[in-house]
Formats: C-alpha cells, structure tokens, sequence
C-alpha cells in the first residue's frame, strides 16, 4: 500500500490501490507483480479507473470498492477534480496507452514508403541496363527513405499533438474535459453505488474508444506523410554515390522533393 498521507478512504485489492483524498480528489496506485508499476497523482483519477476496468483483477477490485465506505459522490467528486487540474484525463488510456505513446506507429509507414520506392527503383535500374539492380534499388531505397523521414515527428509528438487537439476539441466543439462531464458523468448519475458508478463510466469511455483510435492512427498518418521531404541536392548525393542517373533516383522520390509538382505515374519517362 503507498503511503498518502492525505488520504481519507481507500480500497485495495489485487494490484490495486485506491485512495480518496483531503481534497476531493482520488488517486490509483497499480502494480502488476511482475515488474510494471504506476502511481497516479489526483489529475489522473480518470486513467486509473480506464487502467482498472480494463484489467483482468478488475472484478476483484469493483467488489472491495462495494464492501468499502467509499460512496459514489466520493468518485463523481475525485473524476471532476481531476478533469479540471487536467482537461485530457483518460485520452491517454483511450488513444492506446503506453503502447501507442512509446511509438511503432511510424515504422508501417516507414516501410511501405520503402517498398513503394524500391519497387520503382528496380524498374527504372532495369529499364537502363544497371547491373544487380534489385540490390541496388533496395540500398538505394533505404538510404532515399533514411533522408525523407529526417524530419517525420516522433511518435510521443504526434500522440501528444493529438491528444491536446481532443482535449481543446473533441465533440462539436466542445472540449473532452466538457463532453465527460456533461454527457459521461451525467450519463451515469443514476447509479447509486460507487461500483456501479464507476463501471457505469468505464463502459461509456470505451465506447468512445474505437473512434478516438481509428482518428489517431489517421492524424498520426496526416502528421508522419506531411513532414516527408527531401531535397534534390541530397537525391543528387544519393545518385552519385551509387553511381547511377540522377533521373532514376529522381523519378521515384519525386513526390516526396521539397517544392515538386506532383506526377502521374502513367506519364514517367525512363530516358534522360
């Protein structure tokens, strides 16, 4: 059990601690036993209830909370305390948690604008006679791609982008601390214990939960194709050190040339 010395009522069970505070506000306390741990603070009450219901020792803890004298006012109080220290409460659970912030999003993005510039690569190479051209395409391709993304955001940038923009706007207008209040929160006011409260809020958070992570992998998409760029200077660096017509190189990268005019592929021309 962590020490809080501001605590007034708590609830532990397997992995989960929970304590409702001097000030109204709640904090979450999980350890998994095998090495992950994580201790919220009383402006992430609403990640701890996500983290929770979403576990397989959830039920265990729900039955302590209904054994406990911790009543639902006491967690109605502890999510609006938090919302407002931190308007976005909960988006980071929602949006995909630890997983989608540390990164790996990128890397399909990455590898398809490989493969897309490869595959032209080895055509063009082979379309001018160049020896061991489908090795030559895919160092080619590497290196292409290598400068293209030198400037693509980092995946917490992009998370954190996108969660600010749902926090400032998330439904008509309205800000995601507003929508939980006033469509969540009210949405579950007819429960009567802290349980049912509180499960009451989890099943309606994560029926948002699809749409909020079908819309990041998108702003990720928009964010990561947005920021691709390369200069012909440095296309002209990649041609000579392979050794081969600038042309080649340049017809397969030019969607991504700083300034380019965008191409259609039924007009390339292979000769110089």
């Amino acid at each position: 059990m962590p020490v809080w010395d501001d605590r007034i009522k708590e609830v532990s069970s397997t992995c989960i601690d929970m304590a409702i505070l001097k000030n109204g506000g709640g904090k979450f306390s999980l350890d998994d036993g095998i090495g992950w741990r994580w201790s919220g603070d009383d402006e992430s009450f609403l990640l701890g209830i996500l983290r929770v219901g979403g576990s397989i020792v959830a039920d265990e803890f729900y039955k302590k909370l209904d054994a406990s004298n911790v009543t639902k006012s006491d967690m109605k109080r502890a999510i609006l305390h938090s919302l407002d220290k931190d308007p976005k409460d909960g988006l980071y659970s929602l949006i995909g948690d630890n997983g989608a912030y540390e990164g790996g999003a990128g890397e399909g993005e990455q590898s398809n604008q490989q493969y897309e510039i490869e595959e032209c690569l080895q055509e063009s190479l082979r379309k001018r006679y160049v020896e061991d051209a489908k090795e030559k395409a895919r160092k080619i391709s590497w290196d292409v791609v290598e400068k293209i993304t030198e400037k693509v955001p980092g995946d917490k940038e992009i998370f954190e982008d996108y969660e600010n923009e749902l926090a400032k706007n998330y439904s008509g207008g309205k800000s995601w601390g507003h929508f939980v209040k006033n469509n969540i929160i009210k949405g579950c006011d007819h429960e009567v214990t802290a349980k049912d409260f509180i499960k009451c809020v989890y099943d309606a958070l994560e029926q948002e939960k699809d749409d909020i992570r079908e819309g990041f992998y998108e702003h990720h998409s928009n964010a990561f194709r947005g920021a691709l760029s390369i200069s012909y200077d440095d296309l002209k660096e990649i041609a000579e050190e392979h050794s081969i017509p600038f042309k080649a190189v340049e017809l397969c990268a030019d969607d991504f040339v700083i300034g380019h005019t965008y191409w259609n592929s039924e007009t390339w021309k292979w000769d110089e």
